[in-house]
């Protein structure tokens, strides 16, 4: 029996929204030492461009909000893992690395054969890059 796709089966995850513990550390960690787009920001919101990805970064008590009447996770929630794509692990990885960026996982190959290395964002955040395949 075949399952019907539904409507999201041919969308995109263009947008994150992370709820951080400082912001003005957040806006330096992703402006200044991962080179994002500032798109906005004023005192409880940040939104940056990384490639075609928008990521919106959140006081707590915005994020509260974002989804009342349910509750935030426990800081720092590592539950999630977000990728960025890149050409070459291990030069982005030294590129990250000479930003003062703590790598917590240097670059490895995964059993599924794919290059990869993870860091964190000043509120715990976990990304990860990729190499392309």
């Amino acid at each position: 029996m075949a399952i019907e796709q539904g409507p999201l089966h041919h969308g995109s995850i263009t947008q994150v929204t992370l709820v951080c513990d400082d912001l003005p550390a957040s806006l330096h960690f992703y402006t200044e030492l991962l080179g994002a787009e500032e798109l906005y920001a004023d005192d409880a919101w940040i939104v940056v461009r990384l490639g075609d990805f928008v990521v919106t970064v959140v006081t707590e008590r915005e994020g509260r909000g974002l989804v009342s009447p349910t509750e935030l996770g426990e800081a720092p929630g590592r539950r999630a893992l977000l990728t960025i794509e890149v050409d070459d692990v291990d030069s982005v990885a030294e590129w990250l690395a000479g930003q003062g960026i703590v790598l917590l996982s240097e670059p490895s190959e995964r059993p599924w054969g794919t290059r990869t290395a993870t860091f964190a964002d000043p509120s715990g955040h976990l990304w990860e890059i990729a190499q392309a395949r």
